[in-house]
């Protein structure tokens, strides 16, 4: 996921949704409330990888509205862009390469598809690296959720929400209940 040239958090949806079943006059205050002013001073202070623990830690929050939800979510989807996928060191610093070392090597270290590592640094899986090369690199494993009423695809590294995807189920994951592996 690319990420858009202004990581500005947008303005609130709806600040407050009615609590069912209280008392008049009280109202819960959503996440979205409470956290974007958090959210913005860390997009501010450019402290990106704080802004994508923030937003991921309440992905799918109850309490948004629809409006709030998609509004975090697009952000969330711009943040992870840039902190996952582009080549800035966000997350750790930058990774030396050792004489001797290939891509896969240093993926098997990190835990995640070279793939991946070539494409965040712009290089061939098969490229030859010369040593003291300055990579980024994630720490894995990457997991992900499947949610069957969404068919979709939501994707964690670590704690940290890392993109989703829309996925066609088969008529097998009707029966299925409970955590599972996928090869």
């Amino acid at each position: 996921v690319a990420p858009e040239k202004s990581l500005a958090a947008p303005e609130p949806a709806k600040d407050t949704v009615s609590a069912p079943k209280k008392s008049p006059g009280t109202e819960t205050i959503s996440p979205y409330t409470e956290m974007m002013p958090a959210v913005r001073e860390q997009l501010e202070k450019m402290q990106l990888s704080a802004a994508l623990h923030t937003l991921s830690t309440y992905y799918e929050d109850p309490r948004f509205t629809p409006q709030q939800h998609d509004a975090w979510v697009k952000l969330l989807d711009q943040v992870a862009g840039s902190v996952i996928y582009s080549r800035e060191h966000f997350l750790q610093a930058a990774y030396q390469v050792k004489p001797g070392e290939q891509l896969g090597d240093i993926a098997n270290q990190f835990k995640v598809p070279a793939g991946l590592l070539a494409k965040i640094n712009g290089i061939p899986t098969s490229a030859p690296l010369s040593p003291g090369t300055k990579l980024k690199v994630i720490h894995g494993p990457f997991n992900a959720v499947v949610n069957t009423t969404k068919k979709e695809l939501t994707l964690w590294l670590g704690s940290n929400y890392a993109g989703r995807f829309t996925v066609d189920l088969g008529p097998e994951f009707s029966q299925i209940v409970g955590p599972f592996v996928v090869q």
